[in-house]
């Protein structure tokens, strides 16, 4: 993981804050495949400490932004799990939300942000992102092998000669 931002990283996670200027962001390019193919995106996050809470009440809510909004900031937010513990969750981003979905395609890159909504100073460990693509391949015309061609072609010749042959036996006209 190499992100961007202030957030300081350990030895296996980085600590997401919510009171940095300039806040953890990465970004997952995939312009070099063919995106115009891309069904499904699937986003896991590996995550522990987002359930800060007081008195039975949560205080913190934390989301993920999978892409730059173009004008509401909390349009394309997704809750993340609250836990004190380790959880995996996982996103899915296909035709269901086809706004964000067409934005990141059309942007050919995943930015993954996060936000958190709430008066207090919160944080999150985040231990792994992985984003999975999931695509249709677009069909091809299949081309015939040379070698085969030239193997068929050379069948065919010789049974039209041999077929010559007997024709000329079984139609000779004797002569008179």
């Amino acid at each position: 993981m190499d992100p961007g931002g202030n957030d300081p990283l350990s030895d296996d996670y980085v600590t997401i804050k919510d009171n940095l200027g300039n806040r953890f962001y990465d970004s997952f390019d995939f312009s070099g495949i063919d995106y115009e193919s891309i069904d499904k995106f699937s986003l896991t996050l590996d995550f522990s400490a987002t359930g800060d809470s007081w008195g039975g009440f949560f205080k913190e809510n934390w989301n993920v932004r999978p892409a730059i909004s173009p004008l509401n900031a909390t349009q394309h937010l997704f809750p993340l799990t609250r836990s004190d513990g380790r959880v995996s969750q996982t996103f899915e981003f296909d035709i269901v939300n086809l706004d964000i979905f067409n934005t990141i395609v059309e942007q050919k890159s995943f930015d993954l942000w996060f936000a958190e909504q709430s008066r207090r100073t919160n944080q999150f460990n985040l231990y792994s992102a992985r984003l999975d693509i999931q695509g249709t391949p677009q069909p091809q015309n299949p081309v015939p092998e040379p070698s085969t061609m030239l193997l068929l072609s050379l069948g065919l010749l010789g049974v039209t000669s041999l077929g010559k042959k007997n024709l000329r036996k079984f139609y000779r006209v004797p002569k008179a």
